[in-house]
Protein backbone atom coordinates (compact mmCIF):
# COMPACT_ATOMS: atom_id res chain seq x y z
CA UNK A 1 0.00 0.00 0.00
CA UNK A 2 0.93 3.68 -0.18
CA UNK A 3 2.30 3.89 3.37
CA UNK A 4 4.65 0.94 2.85
CA UNK A 5 6.44 2.29 -0.21
CA UNK A 6 10.01 3.57 0.13
CA UNK A 7 10.49 7.30 0.30
CA UNK A 8 13.32 9.54 -0.93
CA UNK A 9 15.60 11.35 1.52
CA UNK A 10 15.00 14.90 2.70
CA UNK A 11 18.09 17.13 2.80
CA UNK A 12 17.86 19.96 5.35
CA UNK A 13 20.49 22.71 5.30
CA UNK A 14 21.39 25.48 7.76
CA UNK A 15 19.96 23.82 10.87
CA UNK A 16 20.63 26.09 13.84
CA UNK A 17 18.94 24.18 16.67
CA UNK A 18 19.28 20.44 16.02
CA UNK A 19 17.89 19.24 19.40
CA UNK A 20 14.67 21.23 18.89
CA UNK A 21 14.35 19.93 15.33
CA UNK A 22 14.81 16.35 16.52
CA UNK A 23 12.10 16.78 19.18
CA UNK A 24 9.70 18.15 16.53
CA UNK A 25 10.42 15.32 14.09
CA UNK A 26 10.01 12.71 16.83
CA UNK A 27 6.67 14.24 17.82
CA UNK A 28 5.47 14.07 14.20
CA UNK A 29 6.44 10.54 13.19
CA UNK A 30 7.74 8.84 16.33
CA UNK A 31 11.24 7.82 17.36
CA UNK A 32 11.30 4.86 14.95
CA UNK A 33 9.84 6.80 12.01
CA UNK A 34 13.05 8.30 10.67
CA UNK A 35 16.84 8.24 10.67
CA UNK A 36 19.15 11.25 10.48
CA UNK A 37 22.62 11.37 8.95
CA UNK A 38 24.76 14.45 9.48
CA UNK A 39 26.93 15.57 6.57
CA UNK A 40 29.26 18.57 6.48
CA UNK A 41 26.69 21.01 5.17
CA UNK A 42 23.33 19.35 5.79
CA UNK A 43 21.22 16.78 7.59
CA UNK A 44 19.82 13.90 5.56
CA UNK A 45 16.52 12.62 6.95
CA UNK A 46 15.28 9.26 5.69
CA UNK A 47 11.77 8.21 6.70
CA UNK A 48 10.55 4.64 7.01
CA UNK A 49 7.46 5.10 4.82
CA UNK A 50 5.70 7.61 2.59
CA UNK A 51 3.14 8.68 5.21
CA UNK A 52 5.98 9.88 7.47
CA UNK A 53 7.67 11.45 4.44
CA UNK A 54 4.56 13.53 3.68
CA UNK A 55 4.33 14.71 7.29
CA UNK A 56 8.00 15.75 7.38
CA UNK A 57 7.84 17.57 4.04
CA UNK A 58 4.78 19.51 5.23
CA UNK A 59 6.58 20.33 8.49
CA UNK A 60 9.67 21.57 6.62
CA UNK A 61 7.52 23.78 4.40
CA UNK A 62 5.53 25.18 7.33
CA UNK A 63 8.66 25.83 9.42
CA UNK A 64 10.45 27.54 6.49
CA UNK A 65 13.40 25.16 6.71
CA UNK A 66 15.86 25.17 3.84
CA UNK A 67 15.25 21.69 2.49
CA UNK A 68 15.36 19.69 -0.71
CA UNK A 69 13.81 16.38 -1.64
CA UNK A 70 12.77 14.36 -4.64
CA UNK A 71 9.33 13.17 -5.65
CA UNK A 72 8.52 9.66 -4.44
CA UNK A 73 8.67 7.06 -7.19
CA UNK A 74 4.96 6.25 -7.03
CA UNK A 75 3.89 9.83 -7.88
CA UNK A 76 6.49 10.59 -10.55
CA UNK A 77 5.17 10.90 -14.07
CA UNK A 78 6.21 8.15 -16.41
CA UNK A 79 6.78 8.10 -20.14
CA UNK A 80 4.68 5.93 -22.35
CA UNK A 81 5.51 5.21 -25.95
CA UNK A 82 3.17 3.33 -28.24
CA UNK A 83 4.62 2.09 -31.49
CA UNK A 84 3.46 0.31 -34.61
CA UNK A 85 -0.18 1.29 -34.47
CA UNK A 86 -1.73 0.69 -37.85
CA UNK A 87 -4.59 2.76 -39.03
CA UNK A 88 -7.31 0.26 -39.86
CA UNK A 89 -10.32 0.68 -42.03
CA UNK A 90 -13.72 -0.13 -40.66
Amino acid sequence: MYEDRPSPPIVIRNVINYPALKVDLTALVGADGFTVTAKSAALIVKTRNCAAYDKLVNYCNDADLECHTWAPRHIRPFKLRIENLKQGST
